[in-house]
């Protein structure tokens, strides 16, 4: 076995992870695996992380990283841009990580993993506060979740097709599903026009 080049090692790692993930599920891929598609020893996979749980948080946290960002983007600007902006920003994000966004779809172990699933519900409750979503009734709010998996599920249906491709298909979609009244009579917590 030769040693891993030192340059981008974790990110021929996490890539490699990544893609094998996709191909045989998160339970189904071991570090061996990954070393012999690397072709490297499984003690040069240590070197870097120690367990599969922290190749998992290091593959996940850019992506995770970045979706805070754009919270972060939203929460800013005024209410009633939030949601078209929300929109247009969430579907460049799962088209960025399309390999995350793959794995959410394709793989419950992966979207249930202790790594994953605790900053998942917490960015869940953060999109929801963000576009009032907790003010939807029951049906609504039902409607809504489906709609942010629908979006992911698009983009994971698609791999190879091109994102500019794939936005308006997508951004349409988004129009489709995403509730458009608050109950109580108030204005639409979504416009996305």
């Amino acid at each position: 076995m030769t040693a891993i080049a030192h340059e981008p090692v974790a990110d021929r790692l996490l890539d490699t992870a990544r893609r094998l993930f996709l191909e045989h599920g998160y339970a189904g891929t071991s570090l061996q695996m990954i070393a012999d598609e690397l072709g490297v020893s499984k003690a040069a996979l240590y070197y870097h992380f120690k367990t599969k749980d922290d190749l998992v948080a290091a593959l996940i946290a850019p992506a995770l990283a970045e979706l805070e960002r754009v919270l972060d983007d939203i929460e800013a600007a005024p209410a009633r841009r939030r949601p078209r902006l929300f929109v247009d920003r969430y579907v460049d994000f799962l088209l960025d990580h399309r390999g995350i966004s793959a794995l959410g779809v394709r793989d419950t172990t992966f979207v249930t993993h202790p790594s994953v699933v605790d900053v998942v519900v917490r960015i869940q409750s953060r999109i929801k506060r963000l576009l009032h979503a907790d003010e939807l009734s029951f049906d609504e709010g039902v409607r809504f979740a489906g709609a942010l998996g629908a979006l992911q599920a698009g983009v994971a249906a698609f791999p190879d097709a091109d994102s500019e491709q794939l936005r308006p298909p997508l951004l349409a979609m988004a129009q489709a599903l995403l509730p458009r009244k608050r109950r109580m009579g108030c204005r639409d917590p979504l416009p996305l026009d």
